[in-house]
């Protein structure tokens, strides 16, 4: 008997805990989508940065995303970077890269993405974008004007004035000291000095300057707001103007060479020329709010990501200039830059801490981190447990078997059980657990998580009335 009231009193334990975690965690667990580019008209569905982060404490913000300092009490197993969105990556090899993002993140590696170090910035600002061209001195840039200088490989960075203050989406350096930056209100900056000082180019156009790419020192193109590109052959000196399709703003660019240049941007415009950007074929649209980045490697094959609309959140593959594109065979929820290098290696960014690698030709993705948002874990003994995600709907429980130091999901784990999401979860010895949820709902394993049933499919008060049935 007193086993029987014991599992009643952990199964309604376990019932109530699920019940009450679902009516007060949703809003931290699933945001409502930021929208990082200002300047613009607020989409629909989203929150802007300013709005997000209004009456926060900044400095607090980043201590809570950041890796926790080691204790003699506590050390942080994983993700040991910070918890936060990335909009920039730029690798200078194959091993050897950075990623940036929110409040000042700047992460590097140098063995291909098996291990991070959190570089020093001393900003709590959003980065947007970091480029490299002899991976020793690294240029940053970001909102507000702010352009972050390192000559110790991206160790430590530190501001250098630019002059402007708005942000600035786009960053290139073609040699060891001459670069660009560009951003909001027809901002376009140049180097000679390896980033130390920035002098204002002016390229005629008035409007957002989103990207900017150089097939070479002379030849450069900006993706502009309403539909428009810049071009120049000259190293910046002189500017033309040329629009490629209809107004929609292009976020991203690449120049594929000389005469084959592609480009993308908001509401799924994606552009093509072959005849160096004098005129432009608009294809069909996909289905994102805006597509943020595109690379092609070659004049037909190319890539692009976007943050999502409806189900299209992922990559995307066209292997005719942009006329039809597909999903290629595994997803890559990145969705803002994408960094495509020879030999069929390519790492991208995303929020929610959503960086990627291929090793296959850029078709098969493999996240980096474990990028879920637990709110329950419980282990059998020093080695062995389990954590639940709890990002909706009906996240995977994951387990561990080395004391935490690595995680994965249980195959069989019934995420579709829960049309709201797992919220906790509990062991009476090392083979039988339970996992709990909404709608006030319980699995079952009796195999250390092998496999799973759902033990009750009624709401809160059926389930409460059932607890003796099932123990």
């Amino acid at each position: 008997m007193k086993s029987k009231c014991f599992s009643a009193a952990l199964f309604l334990h376990l019932l109530l805990n699920s019940f009450i975690l679902s009516q007060t965690l949703p809003d931290t667990i699933d945001k409502q989508p930021i929208q990082y580019r200002r300047g613009i008209a607020l989409q629909e569905g989203y929150i802007s940065y300013d709005e997000y982060y209004s009456g926060k404490d900044m400095l607090e913000e980043k201590r809570r995303q950041f890796p926790l300092q080691s204790t003699d009490v506590w050390t942080e197993l994983n993700p040991k970077v910070p918890r936060v969105d990335y909009l920039g990556i730029h690798f200078i090899n194959k091993d050897t890269g950075w990623a940036a993002g929110d409040l000042g993140a700047m992460i590097k590696t140098t063995n291909g993405g098996s291990s991070w170090t959190v570089s020093q910035t001393n900003t709590t600002a959003l980065i947007l974008k970091v480029r490299s061209y002899n991976g020793v001195v690294v240029i940053a840039s970001g909102y507000n004007g702010m352009i972050l200088r390192s000559t110790d490989g991206g160790e430590t960075f530190t501001q250098v004035s630019s002059g402007v203050t708005g942000d600035l989406w786009g960053l290139q350096m073609l040699n060891d000291t001459l670069g660009f930056a560009c951003g909001l209100n027809q901002t376009l900056l140049k180097t000679t000095d390896a980033g130390l000082t920035w002098q204002p180019v002016s390229a005629g156009l008035n409007a957002h300057y989103w990207a900017i790419d150089f097939l070479n020192e002379q030849y450069g193109m900006i993706a502009c707001g309403g539909g428009k590109i810049l071009k120049t052959t000259d190293g910046g000196n002189t500017w033309t103007e040329h629009q490629a399709g209809d107004a929609n703003d292009l976020y991203a660019i690449d120049i594929i060479d000389s005469l084959h240049i592609v480009a993308a941007g908001l509401n799924g415009k994606n552009v093509y020329s072959s005849n160096g950007g004098i005129n432009w074929v608009q294809n069909n649209r996909l289905q994102h709010d805006e597509l943020n980045s595109i690379k092609f490697i070659n004049a037909d094959t190319g890539y692009t990501i976007g943050t999502y609309g409806g189900d299209s959140w992922g990559i995307r593959k066209t292997t005719n200039r942009g006329v039809t594109w597909f999903s290629p065979p595994s997803a890559n929820l990145s969705e803002w830059e994408l960094e495509l290098l020879p030999g069929g290696i390519g790492y991208s960014v995303g929020s929610t801490l959503w960086i990627n690698k291929t090793t296959g030709g850029y078709d098969n993705w493999e996240g980096l981190f474990l990028n879920a948002q637990f709110v329950d874990v419980f282990f059998t003994d020093e080695l062995t447990g389990y954590a639940a995600d709890g990002r909706w709907t009906g996240g995977p429980l994951y387990k561990t078997t080395d004391g935490g130091i690595t995680w994965f999901g249980l195959p069989n784990f019934p995420s579709n059980a829960f049309t709201g999401s797992l919220r906790c979860v509990i062991f009476t010895d090392s083979l039988t657990g339970f996992g709990g949820g909404m709608p006030a709902r319980i699995v079952k394993t009796t195999d250390a998580g092998n496999s799973w049933y759902v033990v009750n499919r009624t709401g809160l008060t059926d389930t409460i009335g059932l607890i003796n049935r099932f123990f």
